[in-house]
């Protein structure tokens, strides 16, 4: 069964939320009570852990270390040579270059490791490289709430009805206001997408390219609509080895925020998740070494 229903729960302040996809035009509901979270579900949106750390902090120097000038070198012929597989490069003082490939491109993670050897650290996805595909971190749970109500729908459209394992997917929300009274908040956009196991709120694949987001208040009078832009991705978080989601049949589903609360002591908002509908990942063809 798909619905695993989200149950919307009040969650603390840290949380950046945005909303999802699906492969089919489909009505979910905005949950729209405050109700506390289920046993184990994550109070992050994306519900992601600490992955590898990509930063300069806590990797392993080169020896000797790298001048600026063979830094740039090197930043700029991964660039040249990465193309599309290529997230970013970022010189680390003295060494190493911190290379973040996106999702699947574990081919090119080897070529540039042949080339490179200790002066570049790769991470591959969510996952480090050393060598082979490392291990994905395990991303936590939606919340799951029984009670809805029919006032706000989420109407979600995928640009593709499959997805190419690897690879992110883009579409659009429709918030539509079926109440009586005004529907307020600020959702942000775009929204994103996360992949989640059939029949379950437990999460295992997500969006991990950049995003230019904005804030994107939203006030519907009833009977009115907004189309927000979505984008989701197949980043694998499930504890497998790799870093693209398997291919597979998913739940794809959204969660939206409120603008709010701030009461003496407390800083809180509610969080409104749609039912899951069904997305299909598919194998990709081997990955060129550049791509």
């Amino acid at each position: 069964m798909w619905g695993v229903s989200p149950k919307p729960a009040l969650i603390s302040k840290g949380l950046l939320v945005r909303s999802v996809l699906v492969c089919t035009v489909i009505f979910a509901v905005l949950v729209s009570v405050p109700v506390a979270r289920s046993a184990g579900a994550s109070v992050n949106y994306p519900p992601m852990p600490r992955g590898p750390n990509t930063e300069c902090l806590g990797t392993k120097h080169t020896s000797p270390s790298l001048t600026a000038t063979k830094m740039a070198q090197i930043e700029q012929t991964i660039l040249a040579e990465g193309r599309g597989g290529m997230d970013s490069v970022a010189p680390c003082p003295g060494g190493p270059v911190v290379v973040q490939l996106r999702p699947g491109r574990e081919r090119l993670a080897r070529k540039l490791e042949e080339q490179y050897g200790s002066k570049v650290a790769i991470f591959v996805g969510l996952t480090a490289w050393h060598g082979r595909p490392g291990r994905s971190p395990v991303c936590g749970t939606l919340p799951v709430v029984p009670e809805v109500r029919h006032d706000v729908a989420l109407s979600l459209r995928l640009d593709e009805a499959t997805v190419t394992s690897g690879s992110d997917f883009t579409g659009t929300v429709t918030l539509l206001n079926n109440g009586p009274g005004l529907f307020e908040a600020d959702i942000g956009q775009p929204l994103q997408a996360v992949l989640v196991r059939v029949g379950s709120n437990r999460v295992v694949g997500v969006y991990t390219d950049g995003i230019a987001g904005t804030g994107l208040p939203v006030k519907l009078a009833p009977g009115h609509s907004k189309v927000v832009a979505v984008v989701g991705g197949t980043a694998r978080c499930d504890g497998g080895v790799g870093s693209p989601t398997p291919p597979g049949l998913y739940g794809v589903t959204v969660l939206v925020r409120d603008d709010g609360v701030f009461l003496p002591g407390q800083v809180s908002f509610s969080a409104y998740v749609s039912l899951a509908r069904p997305l299909r990942v598919v194998a990709a063809k081997e990955q060129s070494a550049g791509s």
